[in-house]
């Protein structure tokens, strides 16, 4: 897989070729008794040993892109607008999932702005049987780039199959990241985020979301200085 590929040329850079490590593929969440090797761990997970390396240009990519750091306008430009946008990725039935935001939130007012990007085809559920999301056609809106999504104050971050890939650009734009607490912990150190420092923290189910923006509305000194903190 390229997940494999990519993993495979560090094996041959540290002169390993006779030696078996364990190394979970893939947008797969397990807790283990035994250390391995993985691109992402459960928040509660001591021996997921994080590789960088795995779903470098993905989730990294854009971070060093000329798109963000050349295409940002200042805070102050930006539309007072909560903005997600995303493809049906994940279960319905996790914590503070997509489904549950977009059925709450889409066309819902003036100051949210909540959609899902395109309809996912490969997602499995838990028992790893295929998930047809067919039915969220009416939540569609297209996809949107990043310098389109650059234009909002606020971003919101959502798990997908595992991490929200786009949670490395947002924390580095100067727009506020918006999210649940991190379940799920990557090269970035989810964990050592801290809410109202780094981000706006949501619950699970997104009903403060309103509320959220409203502090943030009356607020906007306190939200430059989570934009400075979520950059450096």
């Amino acid at each position: 897989s390229g997940y494999t590929k990519r993993f495979l040329p560090y094996f041959s850079i540290l002169n390993v070729p006779n030696k078996y490590f364990l190394y979970l593929i893939g947008d797969v969440e397990i807790n283990d008794d035994d250390y391995f090797f993985t691109k992402i761990r459960l928040s509660d997970c001591k021996k997921g040993v994080i590789l960088k390396a795995p779903n470098l240009q993905r989730h990294w990519g854009p971070l060093y892109s000329r798109e963000v750091f050349e295409n940002d306008i200042p805070y102050e430009q930006k539309k007072n607008i909560a903005l997600w946008r995303g493809a049906t990725t994940g279960q319905p039935n996790r914590p503070a999932n997509r489904f549950d935001l977009v059925e709450k939130y889409f066309d819902n007012n003036n100051n949210t702005d909540i959609a899902f990007s395109n309809i996912a085809y490969g997602t499995v559920d838990t028992s790893g049987n295929m998930i047809s999301y067919q039915s969220y056609k009416k939540y569609t809106k297209g996809k949107m780039s990043i310098t389109e999504q650059l234009k909002y104050k606020y971003l919101i971050s959502v798990d997908g199959n595992d991490k929200s890939s786009a949670l490395n650009w947002m924390l580095a734009s100067n727009s506020v990241v918006m999210m649940a607490k991190p379940k799920k912990l990557s090269w970035l150190m989810e964990d050592r985020l801290i809410p109202y420092v780094h981000y706006i923290e949501l619950k699970d189910d997104f009903i403060d979301l309103e509320e959220k923006i409203q502090w943030c509305e009356t607020h906007q000194y306190e939200c430059k200085q989570i934009v400075n903190n979520s950059k450096a």
